[in-house]
């Protein structure tokens, strides 16, 4: 509950209300109006950006083993570049309406194996945005020290959006 208060952004989700029970604590949302596709996006890489300038990991953007990067199934620590990973998976879930790695079929320890194994990335749909299938790629390399850096792809956004 601190994390929330702490970081007053516009794009983050505000909390209305709190139950403390320290077995199960509630939080209510207000998720205020409802976005799509590249809104979403957009409200998420902003929120990201917010929290990496004021010092802090989100660690839970999608907090599944399918959205987990690489380096956090090899459990190694968390780092910014694992926010921007789990970003580029949204990306995917968003554009495909889909969940990553829905095109293959077999065990999820199978699946996030090959992923560890830098083997396999989320599939993207055949009409995906140029721009867009290249933010994923750089989201979701597969060395975390490379991967795109918020920064950049707030810009990328902001240029593609303003052409729609």
């Amino acid at each position: 509950m601190e994390m929330i208060q702490l970081c007053q952004s516009p794009f983050n989700v505000h909390a209305i209300a709190v139950a403390e029970d320290k077995e199960k604590p509630l939080i209510a949302l207000n998720y205020g109006n409802p976005l799509i596709g590249l809104d979403i996006a957009w409200a998420i890489a902003n929120a990201l950006a917010d929290l990496h300038r004021m010092g802090i990991m989100h660690r839970d953007v999608k907090s599944t083993l399918l959205w987990l990067a690489p380096e956090v199934l090899n459990g190694q620590k968390y780092s910014y570049s694992y926010d921007i990973y789990s970003f580029g998976i949204v990306l995917a879930a968003l554009d495909t309406l889909q969940k990553p790695y829905y095109h293959i079929k077999g065990k999820v320890s199978n699946i996030t194996q090959e992923i560890q194994d830098n083997q396999i990335r989320p599939k993207l749909s055949d009409n995906c945005n140029l721009w867009l299938k290249d933010l994923f790629i750089r989201c979701t390399t597969h060395e975390p020290n490379l991967r795109q850096q918020l920064k950049k792809s707030l810009k990328c956004f902001h240029n593609e959006l303003r052409k729609l």
